[in-house]
């Protein structure tokens, strides 16, 4: 059975919901009945719960242990410097972690980022996630997200987002969510390589536009699974930069619409 997300736990025994106003709110577990997310999980394939939740900690060692993991925390500490303090970490588009190895390498990594960051809140959202996938998520700590925000979250507070691999227009859609010059600072992503996306494909407009204002800190090889990390950098945009944006560009920014033909994109 699936927890609400006003009991889903965090790694301090707590539970976090939003209220009307948006703000994030923290609940001890109460005596609610749980029920189901309200899109439909796709059908599981993978292990039983309590083997993919032994796979996924035992996933979350070999990363702490990594030269991977221990050059990103070098990296999060030089780009945030006293800042790197976050309310929240938000995960989008994890993908099957009962399935697939890349999913669970990349899981991993958000577990151990979050021991690292120590956050409020951990939230995580995939609308591709099974039904057990979703139970075993929340039995290590992390809330779900009750509906497809197709990642346009807005933050008051600073944030980590975690999209491995997501799709551009994803991305867009986090950028637009937060296009101003105060929320922006409060927003580090760990995902597709801005600079990538405009060297090698059409890049979304906004990432277009903010990539000259954002300091890119390309990851390492990850060699117990290549792929998972292939192409990933974080990205920060220091206060001091984004206060030079001319207000033009902030101005001219409408709510961005999506191609439903997009195999990237699940509406759900």
């Amino acid at each position: 059975v699936i927890v609400p997300v006003e009991m889903a736990g965090s790694s301090r025994k707590e539970c976090c919901a939003e209220d009307e106003d948006g703000f994030q709110l923290v609940r001890r577990r109460g005596g609610r009945v749980p029920h189901p997310p309200p899109w439909k999980p796709q059908e599981y394939s993978g292990p039983e719960t309590s083997v993919l939740r032994a796979r996924l900690n035992s996933a979350r060692k070999v990363m702490e242990g990594s030269d991977f993991y221990l050059e990103l925390v070098d990296v999060l500490r030089k780009a945030l410097g006293s800042q790197g303090v976050f309310r929240e970490v938000v995960c989008y588009g994890i993908g099957h972690i009962g399935s697939s190895h890349q999913a669970q390498h990349q899981f991993a990594l958000l577990l151990a980022v979050r021991e690292h960051c120590k956050p409020l809140c951990t939230w995580v959202f995939d609308p591709a996630l099974c039904e057990e996938e979703l139970v075993v998520i929340q039995e290590l700590g992390c809330s779900i997200i009750a509906k497809n925000e197709l990642c346009k979250r807005s933050v008051s507070h600073p944030t980590l987002f975690f999209m491995p691999h997501c799709g551009k227009a994803m991305y867009n859609n986090l950028l637009w969510a937060n296009w101003s010059a105060e929320r922006l600072p409060r927003v580090a992503i760990i995902g597709n390589s801005f600079t990538s996306y405009s060297e090698r494909l059409p890049a979304t407009r906004l990432a277009q536009e903010i990539s000259s204002y954002c300091l890119e800190f390309p990851l390492p090889r990850y060699h117990p699974e290549p792929n998972a990390f292939s192409d990933t950098s974080l990205h920060v945009f220091p206060p001091k930069t984004v206060s030079t944006i001319p207000a033009t560009v902030w101005s001219d920014c409408s709510e961005p619409t999506l191609n439903p033909e997009d195999p990237e994109i699940i509406v759900t």
